[in-house]
Order: structure tokens, then C-alpha cells, then sequence
């Protein structure tokens, strides 16, 4: 048996990371399958995701795109590339009339047909660079933190089926009834109200509808549990890829997706709502929680890493010819990916050419050429994707943290003591708090080699988007948060690059120890910190009281901080690493909830735990899916639904206000239904800003006609009444228990053809024609 160091090189230089990856793959299908995830599903997603997603966007990356450091990122990047090629693909050929399953696979034949070609065969086979040992284990490392993680906070608590009632977030029943209707119909609507047009950010939905069709795995399963975890490894490694490139050195690569996955904004939770509530927060929504809530996030996030490094190569003047034949499909991509991602790289690139034209009086051409791309993309996307649309976001300075936790906490109406003064405070916490995983952008911003480099300037245009967006824009559902969000993966690459102008190249790893004592130090204050609740306030306590209340442990951080400070500067060897071991001290304070929440989750409950209590605000009834779910499977695609399931809060006629985000429906019959709840429409949107309406889910329903009638035809059903909805192209009537009443003469109009507890599937009749 030959020994390690007699394998051949290749080999013995691939194998820590071969080891490091195969853990990882089979850690994440162990948790997969204890989440109820059948074998059979597994391999077919992964047969899929390597032939029709990764196999297309490597080649393409590899023989278009820049040649990065390492082979796992020519595979990271590229993979993400290979999204985007399946959108593409699937897009134009629906949009031409053709299968849509066959525009998705085009990119995967036509890689075969390429590799035919000697020129794009050679361009394909670079030589492979395996990463460092000691790099790919601290990939790993994350990757399985953040695997755990998401297994405990995401599957535990969203669940594909359930008992009684319950059900997944809101958010994630809006993924699921748009990834139906891409599945099945075209050109797209909100399908929760027929004949709303689909104005958002729709690709993620074509994704997915290409994964179910090509796979046969259920879109719940998809989208609760499959598709997420390639996600975030190719949202870790294309980061990683992004920051090698930046600052030209390996191990800034798993610091760049720690500051981005593991390090989170450091709110003071005291560990009881932190293990009890995933989604708990002060500030505003974690990085990580928001990338399972918005399906449409995490997609963007992927697309966003390929993107990101075309732009460093453009704006450093480094590109060639061949990179914008990626660059602008990508733009393309991006903005329908997310609203967020085309004003990041205008930002980014607008503030290269400013930045670079005031100091050197030159422009920076290929900046500009990139930023008149991206600025023609947004407007053809604005008019096209969008219709013009905000989208509810609105100019509204700091009003930002009325929308959070800590406003809620510091503002709300019975807080004596509210001012302007006690929200301008507020505002500068949350700021804070949520730029504690770039605090290395400072470090960057003063190295005077570093800053002077265009890559640079980029990062701080995003950063300035990010924190205007937070400023300056208001959304009620924190929708502004996204424009700092989606420059995340470029913010962490360039303050890991920041990190790196404080390391001298070569230092011996004993050198370090400064570093991992002042990240491990500012870990250990916060979670002792964390054994305390600070946010309870005693009887009419004052907003300013309760505000420097919150902040005890952000003072005993800075006190702690000051004091390492006054320490090193005695020490003129040290003065200079001092910057490195302040960030690095935030950086542990902020890296506290990930790793505390797996590890609790895992010390206090087994692999494949649920969590029932885990949505209390969702009271959908399993028997109500389970009729769902049949109309799916017996109904044509252009069928449509009429249902009582109106107000996701009960019977219209019953509750004070009606809560229009009932998308359970539409999600699990992948059915257009005449009305099932309104919310997050382009019309809900545009009337919630136009009345000023606190949230949009209370707006309500605009068409009284369509309104009137379906809940007419519902309470006393008529031959007349169902004509009328037949002739809307509604073949199946839902009735489920807990919403609007159903009179007892459906029979007469409808055939009960299936029954699930309570809810009942009626078929409408044909209309009779008139006689003669």
C-alpha cells in the first residue's frame, strides 16, 4: 500500500482539501436527511446541480473569466456563474416559446459541445492549484458551523409538513408561489391575485422552477431545504475567491466569509432569546437569518460573487476583452436577481470614477464603461422587470429604526421621554452594530498603498450606498437593509483585505497570537455579557434611561478596548498592530450568536428536532395543504382556484383588519387563485405608499367587484355566481376551516372530489349553454 508522500504530487497536494470538502459534503447530507430529505431526492439534486448549474458555469468561467488563484475557486465561482446561465437560458427560451426545461439545459449541451472545440478545451484545463491545508480547514470549519446552524434554525423551524397548524415564514410561502408559477405558466403574474403582472425580482423563481422540473423533487422540499446550503458554500468560497484577489494572499480567504457568515452585528441577546428565537435580533435582520427569509436574497448573493470579481478586475484595469462578454449578461442577471444588486455596482464604480478623477485628474475608463453599462441595464430593468415600481421604499431619514427591535424598545408610543435626540442615538447604535463584520474597511481606508487602489474606492462606494440606504430610505420590512446586504460579500473581502495590510508577509504563526487573544477576548466579554438581559426596563423608565441602558455592553467593550489601547501604546512595537487587534476584538463580539446558537441547539436538542412553536403567527391548516397539494396534482397549469382563505388572519367578515399575505395557497396548489390574500403586489405597494398605511399587509383589497363577488359566490354559491368564475377560468373551489364561511349549497354548483379534514376540493361544473 503506497504511503502519503509516495503519491503522485497532484494527489498529495489536492488531498487536504478533498478531505476538508468531503466532510463537509457529508456532514451537510446528514442533516439534510434527518430533515426529512429522502435519498432518492439528494441524488437527484445533486445530479443535477454538477451537470445543469456547476458543470456550464465552470467551463464558461474558465475559459472566459479571469484566471483565479486556486481551482476551488475557479469551481466556486464559476458554479455561481452557472446560475446565472440556467436563468438565462430558461428565460430566453420561454420568452421565444420554447421549452422552458430545454433553454435550462442549453447551457450544460452546448459546455459538451464546446469541450469539442481543441482552443476551448485548452482555455478549460488550467493547471489546478490546491489551496493550503491549514485554508481549506478553515473553509470547512465555517461551511460546518454554519451548516449546523442553518439545520437548527432554519429546517427545525420551517417546516415541509405538520400537523394541526403551523407552517413556514410568510416570506418563504411567497418563494414557494413564485417558483409554482414560473414552474407552469408564462408571461408571470402575482398568482395570488390573477392578473396582477409579476413587477419584482423574479429570477430566483425561474431557478427553481427549472430544478423541480428537471429533478421531480417537490418545490417545498427545494426551497425548505435542498437548495440552501449549495448557496451559502458558494456564497463562503466566492467571497474567499473575491478577498485572494484583493489582497493577493490565501488566508484572507476564510476570514472574508467568517466576517461575512460567522460574524454578525454584535446586538446585546441575552442567551434565553437567542436559543429560544433564531430570528431574534435588535438591530435589524442578521446576514444570515435574512439569507434563508429571502429565497430571492440568497440567489442575488450568489450571483453577486462572479459579478464582484469582474468588477475588481474592470475597475483595477486589469480586464480583458473577453471579461464583458460575462460582465454584462451578468449585469443583466443581477438585476433581476434583487432591486439591490445594480445600484451596488453603480455606487461601487461611480465612486471609483469620482475618487480616481479628483485625486489624479484622469478617468478611470473602464470604470466609466462599466458604470454606463450598469446604468443602462437598471434603466431597462426599472421599465421592464419593476414596471416603474418602488416597491414601497421611500425617502425617509432615520426613520430606519422605527422598524426595529431597539425603536420599538426606545420609541414605541407608551416610552415617556421620546425625542428626536433619543432616535438619532438609536440610529448611530444600529449603524454601529451592523458594521462591526467590515470594521476592517477602516484598516484598508488607512494604509495609504491600499486605499489608493481602485478595488478599494469600489468597496467604499458600496459602503456608502449601504449606509445611505439605512439613512436615508425607509421600508417597513427593512427592504433598504439590502443595499448594504448585497455589498456584503465585496464589504468582508475588502476589510479581510484590511486585516491583511496589518500582517507583514511571512510573520510566523506564534506572531499571531495577539490576534486570536483579542477576537477570542472579545467573543468570551460578549457572551458573558449575553447572560443578561439589558433590554428590560423598569415602570416608566425614560427613552434616554433605556437607551444607556442598552449600551452597558457596548461600554464595557469600549472601556476593555481603551484599555488595550493605552496598554500597547507603551509598547512602540505594538502601536502598529493595534488597529488589527481593535477590529478583531469587534470582530469576536460580533461572532457570538452563530456559533452560540449551534452549539446550544446541539447540546440541547437531536439531529432532526422540530420545533411546532416555532411560527406562532402562522395558523395554516396541514389538512388545507394536503388539499392543496391534490389540486396540484389533478388540475392543469392555467386551472384556476377560488378559495375562502382570504385574510391569512381568519374570516374577513370577523377580523378588525384584514392581513392580506395569505400565500399558502398559491404555494402549495402552484395554482393562480382570483383572490387569496394581496400583499407584496406592485398595486398593494403602490396604495401602501400612497395612503401612508404603517405596513402593507393591512392595505386593502382594491377591486370591490372581484372582492364582492367571490365572497358572494362563497356564502350563497349560485348557478350564476359560477358561471361567472368559470368564465375567470376557475375549475376548483377550496374550502378550508377557519376563514370566510362556505354555504351549504356548493354541492349544487361543485363537485366535492376531495376531502382532507375539514378542507373540501370542489370541481365547478361545467357552464351550461343557454337553451334555444
Amino acid at each position: 500500500m503506497p504511503t502519503a508522500d509516495r503519491l503522485p504530487t497532484p494527489l498529495r497536494r489536492a488531498s487536504p482539501g478533498v478531505v476538508a470538502a468531503t466532510v463537509c459534503v457529508l456532514v451537510a447530507i446528514v442533516l439534510l436527511a434527518a430533515w426529512g430529505v429522502r435519498p432518492m431526492e439528494l441524488a437527484r439534486y445533486a445530479a443535477y446541480w454538477v451537470g445543469v448549474v456547476a458543470l456550464p458555469g465552470v467551463l464558461v468561467w474558465r475559459v472566459l473569466g479571469p484566471r483565479l488563484r486556486y481551482g476551488v475557486e475557479d469551481l466556486a465561482v464559476g458554479a455561481s456563474l452557472g446560475y446565472a446561465a440556467e436563468v438565462v437560458g430558461r428565460i430566453a427560451f420561454t420568452a421565444a416559446g420554447l421549452p422552458p426545461v430545454a433553454g435550462a439545459l442549453a447551457p450544460s449541451a452546448l459546455s459538451v459541445l464546446a469541450l469539442a472545440v481543441p482552443s476551448i478545451r485548452r482555455r478549460a484545463a488550467r493547471p489546478w492549484v490546491a489551496l493550503p491545508a491549514a485554508v481549506s480547514w478553515g473553509y470547512a470549519a465555517i461551511a460546518l458551523v454554519t451548516s449546523v446552524w442553518f439545520a437548527f434554525g432554519y429546517f427545525a423551524r420551517q417546516p415541509v409538513s405538520w400537523t394541526g397548524r403551523g407552517g413556514p415564514e410568510n416570506d418563504l410561502l411567497f418563494a414557494l408561489a413564485l417558483a409554482g408559477e414560473a414552474t407552469h405558466r408564462w408571461p408571470l403574474e402575482f398568482p395570488w391575485v390573477q392578473g396582477e403582472p409579476l413587477l419584482y425580482h423574479w429570477f430566483f423563481a425561474e431557478h427553481l422552477a427549472s430544478a423541480t422540473q428537471l429533478t421531480g423533487v417537490p418545490l417545498p422540499t427545494l426551497v425548505l431545504r435542498l437548495d440552501l446550503l449549495p448557496a451559502m458554500a458558494l456564497v463562503l468560497l466566492g467571497t474567499g475567491a473575491l478577498a485572494t484577489r484583493l489582497a493577493r494572499r490565501s488566508w484572507v480567504g476564510p476570514l472574508a466569509g467568517g466576517l461575512l457568515l460567522v460574524v454578525q452585528d454584535a446586538s446585546a441577546l441575552p442567551w434565553s432569546k437567542l436559543l429560544a428565537q433564531p430570528t431574534a435580533d435588535l438591530m435589524g435582520v442578521p446576514y444570515d437569518v435574512s439569507f434563508w427569509w429571502s429565497t430571492s436574497g440568497a440567489f442575488a448573493a450568489v450571483v453577486f460573487t462572479p459579478l464582484a470579481v469582474l468588477l475588481v478586475d474592470v475597475v483595477r484595469g486589469a480586464a480583458r476583452r473577453r471579461t464583458w462578454w460575462l460582465l454584462v449578461p451578468l449585469l443583466g442577471v443581477g438585476a433581476g436577481a434583487k432591486a439591490s444588486v445594480l445600484p451596488v455596482v453603480l455606487a461601487g464604480t461611480a465612486w471609483v470614477v469620482l475618487s480616481q478623477w479628483w485625486v489624479t485628474r484622469r478617468l478611470n475608463r473602464p470604470a466609466l464603461t462599466a458604470l454606463v453599462a450598469a446604468g443602462v441595464v437598471f434603466a431597462a430593468s426599472w421599465a421592464t422587470i419593476y414596471g416603474g415600481q418602488s416597491q414601497s421604499l421611500v425617502l425617509g431619514p432615520f426613520r430606519y429604526v422605527l422598524t426595529t427591535a431597539l425603536g420599538s424598545l426606545l420609541l414605541g408610543d407608551t416610552v415617556p421621554g421620546r425625542s428626536a435626540l433619543v432616535l438619532v442615538l438609536a440610529l448611530i447604535a444600529c449603524l454601529a452594530t451592523l458594521l462591526v463584520p467590515v470594521a476592517g474597511l477602516g484598516l484598508l481606508l488607512s494604509d495609504r498603498r491600499a486605499r489608493t487602489d481602485p478595488a478599494a474606492q469600489l468597496a467604499l462606494g458600496g459602503l456608502i450606498l449601504g449606509v445611505a440606504g439605512v439613512v436615508l430610505l425607509y421600508h417597513q420590512g427593512q427592504s433598504n437593509l439590502y443595499f448594504l446586504r448585497t455589498a456584503l460579500p465585496l464589504l468582508t473581502a475588502a476589510a479581510a483585505w484590511g486585516v491583511s495590510t496589518r500582517v507583514a508577509s511571512g510573520v510566523p504563526v506564534k506572531a499571531l497570537r495577539p490576534a486570536a487573544v483579542a477576537f477570542a477576548a472579545g467573543l468570551v466579554v460578549m457572551a458573558v455579557l449575553a447572560l443578561r438581559d439589558w433590554a428590560v426596563f423598569g415602570p416608566g423608565q425614560g427613552a434616554l434611561s433605556r437607551f444607556g441602558q442598552v449600551l452597558i455592553p457596548w461600554a464595557v467593550l469600549a472601556v476593555l478596548a481603551l484599555a488595550a489601547a493605552a496598554y500597547l501604546r507603551r509598547s512602540p512595537g505594538r502601536r502598529a498592530v493595534l488597529g488589527l487587534l481593535l477590529v478583531l476584538f469587534l470582530a469576536g463580539a460580533g461572532a457570538v450568536r452563530v456559533p452560540g446558537q449551534a452549539v446550544g441547539w446541539v447540546a440541547s436538542h437531536p439531529v432532526g428536532w422540530v420545533d411546532q412553536q416555532a411560527n406562532p403567527s402562522q395558523q395554516i391548516d396541514a389538512d388545507g395543504v394536503r388539499a392543496a397539494r391534490w389540486i396540484a396534482s389533478h388540475s392543469g397549469p392555467d386551472d384556476v382556484v377560488v378559495t375562502n382563505a382570504l385574510c391569512s388572519n381568519g374570516s374577513s367578515a370577523e377580523v378588525g383588519v384584514c392581513v392580506n399575505r395569505t400565500f399558502w395557497v398559491a404555494a402549495y396548489t402552484e395554482r393562480r387563485t382570483v383572490v387569496s390574500g394581496w400583499g407584496y403586489t406592485a398595486t398593494a405597494n403602490r396604495l401602501a405608499t400612497e395612503t401612508g398605511a404603517v405596513n402593507n399587509w393591512e392595505v386593502p383589497f382594491w377591486d370591490r367587484a372581484r372582492w364582492d363577488a367571490v365572497r358572494s359566490f362563497l356564502a350563497d354559491p349560485s348557478t350564476t355566481g359560477a358561471d361567472q368564475l368559470a368564465q375567470r377560468g376557475v375549475h376548483w373551489v377550496l374550502a378550508v376551516p377557519g376563514y370566510d364561511p362556505v354555504g351549504d349549497r356548493m354541492g349544487d354548483v361543485a363537485d366535492p372530489v376531495f376531502r382532507a379534514g375539514g378542507a373540501t376540493v370542489y370541481r365547478l361544473r361545467a357552464p351550461q349553454p343557454p337553451s334555444s
